[in-house]
This record gives C-alpha cells, sequence and structure tokens, in this order.
C-alpha cells in the first residue's frame, strides 16, 4: 500500500503553529489592554433647589427697588414697592396712619442731616486745632534743633582740642574718652529731635487726606439722607391718591438676578426678580448632545473646570455624578445659559473631595457660572473602542 503524500514538512506545520499561537497572544492581550479616554460637557452650576422667580401680580409702576444682584436679604424685608390704582387686584391704600408715619420718618431725616453737618463743621475745627498744634511744635523743635546743632559743634571744637592737647602730653586718653561720649551724645540729640520734626511734618501732610476723608464720608452719608427723604416725601405724596404692593421674600434669600427697573411699567405676570435660598449648596448641570451620548455612571468621578479668564489658573475641581436623565430635553423646553441646537441629556453632579468630603471651589459661586467637565480618568479597552466605531 502506497503511503499518501506529505501536504506540509514538519518546519512548515511547525511555523504555522507558532503563528497561530501569536495571533491568540495579541488578541487576549488587546482585549485586556486598557488605555484612559475623556468626554467633554458644557454646563453651568445652580442653587440646590433651584431659583425662585418673583413675578408681578397685576399691572404696575416700579416705584423703588431696594436691594441688588448678590445682596443677602433677611425673611419678610420689602425688596421691591410697586405703584398701583387703589381698585387694583393686590393694592391697598395706605391709611392716614401710614402717612404721617412717613411724615415723622421725613422729620427725623432732616434731624439727622442738620446733626451730621454740624458734626462736620466740629470735625474739621478740631482738625485744624490739632494742625495748629503740630506746627507749633515743629517750630518749638526747630529752635531746639538750632540750639543742639551748635551744641554739636562746641563738643566737637572741645574733643579736637584735647585731642591735640593729648598729642602733646597735657591731656589724658580718659578726658579725650569723656569728650567722646559727650559729642556722640549731642550728637544722638540731633539726631532725635530731627526725627521728630520728620514725624511731625508727616501728620501735617496727612491732615490734607483726613479732611478730605471727613469731607467725603459726610457728604456720601448726606446723599443718602436726601436720597431716603426724597423717597420718602415721594411716598407720601404718591399715597395719598394711589394704591401700592410690595414684594418680599418669606425666608432669608440671595438675589440672583433684577429683571426691572425703577419706574418701569410691568404687566401681571411679568418676571421682576430672581433669587434663591441664602446659604444654599450648589450643583453642576452638565448637558450631553442625544446624538453623541456620553458613557457615564452615577458616582464617577469628573474634572470640573470654570470658564473664564478670572478662573484660568484655578481647578480643575472634583466633582461626582449624581443623576442622569435618560429622557432627551429639546432647546425650545431647557432654560439654559448654554447654547444648545439639538436634543440633550441632563446631567447632574456635586462637588466633592477625593476622600468623599463635600467642597467647593475657593471663591464666590453665582447662579449660572459656566463650567467645562471632563472624566476625571476612564479606562477603555480596544473592543469597546471597535464596538463605539
Amino acid at each position: 500500500m502506497m503511503n499518501a503524500p506529505k501536504i506540509f514538512s514538519t518546519d512548515v506545520i511547525a511555523i504555522i503553529s507558532s503563528g497561530f499561537i501569536t495571533v491568540l497572544f495579541l488578541i487576549a492581550v488587546l482585549g485586556f489592554w486598557r488605555f484612559e479616554s475623556a468626554d467633554q460637557m458644557a454646563g453651568w452650576i445652580r442653587p440646590v433647589g433651584g431659583i425662585v422667580d418673583i413675578r408681578a401680580d397685576a399691572p404696575a409702576r416700579i416705584r423703588d427697588i431696594r436691594t441688588h444682584v448678590g445682596a443677602f436679604v433677611p425673611a419678610n424685608v420689602i425688596l421691591v414697592v410697586f405703584d398701583l390704582d387703589s381698585n387694583e387686584v393686590g393694592g391697598r391704600t395706605r391709611s392716614v396712619s401710614e402717612i404721617e408715619t412717613l411724615a415723622e420718618q421725613s422729620n427725623l431725616i432732616d434731624a439727622q442731616l442738620h446733626t451730621r453737618r454740624d458734626e462736620l463743621e466740629t470735625d474739621l475745627q478740631l482738625l485744624t486745632a490739632q494742625v495748629e498744634a503740630w506746627r507749633a511744635a515743629v517750630a518749638s523743635a526747630e529752635r531746639r534743633l538750632e540750639i543742639a546743632q551748635r551744641g554739636v559743634e562746641i563738643q566737637r571744637h572741645r574733643l579736637d582740642q584735647l585731642r591735640d592737647l593729648l598729642e602733646r602730653g597735657r591731656s589724658t586718653a580718659g578726658q579725650v574718652q569723656i569728650q567722646e561720649i559727650q559729642y556722640l551724645a549731642a550728637l544722638d540729640s540731633v539726631a532725635q529731635i530731627e526725627a521728630a520734626i520728620v514725624g511731625l511734618h508727616g501728620l501735617i501732610g496727612n491732615s490734607g487726606a483726613q479732611r478730605h476723608s471727613i469731607q467725603l464720608e459726610t457728604q456720601t452719608m448726606i446723599s443718602e439722607l436726601n436720597r431716603q427723604r426724597v423717597l420718602i416725601n415721594g411716598e407720601i405724596e404718591s399715597s395719598r391718591h394711589r394704591g401700592f404692593a410690595e414684594i418680599a421674600l418669606p425666608t432669608p434669600s440671595v438675589v440672583a438676578d433684577i429683571h426691572a427697573d425703577i419706574g418701569q411699567y410691568v404687566q401681571a405676570g411679568e418676571l421682576v426678580l430672581s433669587a434663591y435660598r441664602h446659604n444654599t449648596s450648589f450643583e453642576i448641570v452638565l448637558l450631553v448632545p442625544s446624538s453623541n451620548p456620553s458613557q457615564l455612571d452615577v458616582g464617577q468621578s469628573l474634572n470640573i473646570t470654570f470658564v473664564g479668564e478670572d478662573y484660568a489658573d484655578l481647578g480643575p475641581f472634583s466633582a461626582d455624578v449624581r443623576t442622569i436623565s435618560m429622557d432627551a430635553v429639546s432647546p425650545s423646553d431647557l432654560r439654559s445659559p448654554v447654547q444648545i441646537s439639538e436634543p440633550v441629556y441632563r446631567i447632574v453632579a456635586d462637588f466633592s473631595n477625593p476622600g468623599g468630603s463635600v467642597a467647593t471651589p475657593p471663591f464666590e459661586l453665582r447662579p449660572e457660572m459656566l463650567v467645562t467637565a471632563a472624566l476625571a480618568t476612564r479606562d477603555v479597552n480596544i473592543f469597546d473602542l471597535l464596538i463605539s466605531g
């Protein structure tokens, strides 16, 4: 019987086996080889609990706004005052007693203005008297300086004489040493008087700035009192024939934004002021395009960077993903300071420390500050990349 011919030699079979084993090894290595990948997301920060929008209850004209953006406002403090017709919804007419109270406040402000002007005159008179005293002290010190300088010349002349006598044997070293001490004491006296004169001149020079500061402080106070008096007198006048409405917040808050100006006429339901609860913490809202969803998990770590030149050297700051929305939101349905042109998924994250304790950036946080976020670290194997394309 004839033997079947050998198709491959032993060497060829060995080479094929070695190549097959190498391919299997590479597949195994690539399957377990992992490297970092990062996704970038845009977003902003917002107070936990959100921002409260305060709107006008009825058509009205804004008489006064008594706060500013970023201001802390205690509970039930009047922030905005409206002028209304007395028959408007939400309006009421001030009683006679309320108008009398306003008149008393106006009279009190007049008394404060008179008192502050008198105090200014007194303060300036005292400062003038003090400056005159300093100038007199300078004149006295200059006379003493002239005498001390003559004393220095006398002591130096005596020292020169004793040194000459010592060289000729008619004086002793002890006498010379005593005279040297007296000469140095005279020099020290001159230096002290000169330092005192310099100090007095400094006080006199600073008195001009002090006078300006007193006048500026008083003028600022007088201007504020005049402003209050004008407002109160305006309220007295308008309250005789108009009603009013007021806006206050029931809890201590921080003003996020003011959407109207004094004198502006607003319609019912028009946005006037936005605020958020005082001492609230801030959270991060991130947007992910629905066309390119990010592979994020709850609890995953993020690096947060604030947008703007003021924060270029600060951060990044650590944050952890808290919630991930599974429903895409269209641009028209989302109030966002970040410009979007397609439906997005929303991700909410909290600032954190690697150790787990809550941390926030070391500067003042304000609603709608823009941020960017990237995954702190994310491992992806080669098969993940091949599948995701």
